[in-house]
């Protein structure tokens, strides 16, 4: 991107709609994003914060899919939108669509792949493939260095492990 891609405008409008999300106020960022999705239409931010919106503030997953989508469609690289998109889907279980994302993700350079695999790890735990969900598990657990993961992914194979002593 060069200094003349930059919509400085949207931007700017983006910046208020940060400020009020920041302070809680949902329905004035709601509006802001509103009003940048219909005035600069090629800005990915503001779908993604609306996608945002939708999925953590308003309950709509489906909403939230859809603008997630139209992100993807105008930013493709983002890690962050992708890390969002990734989330939605597993908990809507759109397993099609997230091995999808999660085999083009894998191929970002930057993409923290810890991340790639839990997201595996929890499709294929969601799935019932204990044995699946625990390889991905441990790959990503491999490559996260944050004791927060750590315990995540403890918890994470703890839990597969359970799940199939109890379903097999």
């Amino acid at each position: 991107m060069t200094f003349e891609d930059i919509n400085f405008d949207a931007e700017r409008e983006y910046l208020k709609a940060v400020e009020a999300l920041e302070a809680g106020k949902w329905s004035s960022a709601f509006e802001v994003l509103i009003d940048i999705t219909k005035n600069y239409p090629e800005f990915a931010k503001g779908y993604y914060s609306l996608g945002w919106l939708f999925f953590h503030k308003l309950g709509n997953h489906r909403l939230a899919l859809k603008m997630y989508n139209k992100c993807l469609e105008l930013d493709i690289e983002s890690i962050k939108f992708q890390h969002s998109f990734i989330h939605v889907l597993i908990v809507m279980k759109e397993f099609k669509t997230l091995k999808t994302i999660l085999t083009s993700a894998e191929k970002l350079p930057g993409i923290d792949l810890s991340i790639i695999f839990d997201a595996y790890g929890q499709m294929y735990e969601l799935q019932g493939d204990f044995d699946k969900a625990l390889e991905y598990y441990k790959k990503s657990l491999e490559l996260d260095i944050n004791n927060g993961a750590v315990e995540h992914f403890n918890d994470a194979v703890k839990r597969c492990n359970r799940k199939q002593e109890i379903l097999t």
